[in-house]
């Protein structure tokens, strides 16, 4: 089994929405572990865990250019950036602050359902083939990601969209003491 380099390529997932505050969307933007067939290997593509520990790291440094976000893979015109990025046990997890532009359509689109998955521009700098025959990424560069309609993974699905609560407070915890009750019938004393 070698190891085999390629050529950028595009990598196609179901979006994994934990959250839109304030015009951020966290999503799963890679799965670890799940093949999907919706490749042009006949055996599948699947990446491996950490498979972007190193792109995570370097993208933490002053000098590399902003993670951006677009819908379908359209370069002309970047609807978000990413905060953050986390490689975790399953997969890519990436914070974008949605453009103020776009922000409003694409929350209506996203609750919507008509955004539902996520596409991963990457290059893979290290692969091989698992024992069911399967590409498997162990490491990649991450170039970029897009918002779309159908996505190749299906364990990376739509969980939820989640806007802040408000905040509820049990005011009775904060109620001031009863005043006290005087009484001008009676004697006052000095």
């Amino acid at each position: 089994m070698g190891i085999e380099t390629r050529e950028p390529s595009q990598a196609i997932f179901q979006a994994e929405y934990r959250g839109l505050v304030e015009g951020v969307l966290t999503l799963l933007a890679v799965p670890y572990g799940e093949t999907s067939y919706d490749t042009p290997y006949p055996n599948g593509e699947r990446f491996m865990p950490g498979s972007f520990r190193k792109a995570v790291q370097v993208s933490k440094g002053k000098k590399q250019p902003p993670w951006l976000l677009f819908r379908n893979h359209e370069h002309g015109q970047a609807i978000g950036r990413a905060l953050k990025a986390e490689d975790t046990a399953e997969g890519l997890l990436i914070d974008f602050r949605l453009s103020t532009q776009h922000r409003e359509a694409l929350q209506a689109e996203i609750t919507e359902g008509l955004l539902p998955g996520a596409s991963v521009g990457f290059r893979a700098v290290q692969d091989r083939r698992g024992s069911d025959g399967a590409r498997e990424i162990v490491e990649a560069a991450f170039l970029e990601a897009s918002l779309t309609p159908m996505g190749a993974y299906a364990g990376a699905g739509t969980i939820g969209l989640r806007a802040p609560s408000p905040i509820q407070v049990d005011l009775e915890a904060y109620r001031l003491p009863a005043p006290p009750v005087i009484d001008l019938a009676g004697r006052i004393r000095l």
